[in-house]
């Protein structure tokens, strides 16, 4: 797994690093770093919650309302962000799956 959290530079013509995970095991790790956030985002995808890996398919969800006090990772920032994951084959580094998620995550 390669991820990246970026966010929205004030002026909206890109992003910058925030955050980069580079680890083996791609679906541990997501659930390691977003812990019971990322359940929400399995059930509304039709997935089994903690299933490892993930079974081929094309999934999609929009418009869930996340709580963003589940995340493992509790240095989560605010604002625009854009979450990027590759997943790719451990002997030739080819990637397997892509992940491309936008998020405004606001400070109430």
């Amino acid at each position: 797994l390669v991820g990246y959290i970026q966010k929205k530079i004030t002026s909206g013509r890109g992003y910058i690093n925030v955050f980069e995970i580079k680890e083996k095991k791609a679906c541990d790790s997501i659930h390691k770093y977003m812990g019971e956030f990322v359940y929400d985002i399995e059930a509304a995808a039709g997935l089994i919650r903690k299933m490892c890996p993930i079974p081929k398919g094309r999934y999609h969800v929009h418009n869930l309302q996340l709580n963003y006090e589940k995340i493992s990772l509790q240095t989560f920032p605010f604002g625009n962000l854009r979450i990027t994951m590759a997943i790719q084959d451990d002997k030739n580094r080819k990637n397997l799956s892509c992940l491309e998620v936008e998020i405004e995550n606001r400070n109430n």
